[in-house]
């Protein structure tokens, strides 16, 4: 079983099971999921931005987009 370490907003971390965020689909291509909770703690609702960055040891980086960047 493997983990994914998710840091959220640089304040908070929380760790998830690999399977639980990312899935296959009947297309073979990988979906990444966010539990509804990491939704909330980031303030997403439908329509905003998220950046997606990949830290080194492994680790997922979220960040809410506001405005441009």
């Amino acid at each position: 079983m493997r983990q994914t370490l998710l840091m959220i907003n640089k304040h908070m971390t929380k760790t998830y099971k690999y399977e639980d965020l990312i899935k296959t689909n009947e297309n073979g291509e990988a979906e990444f999921f966010l539990p509804p909770e990491l939704s909330k703690d980031l303030d997403l609702n439908p329509g905003d931005n998220l950046k997606i960055l990949l830290g080194d040891q492994g680790t997922v980086i979220l960040e809410k987009i506001n405005g441009e960047e």
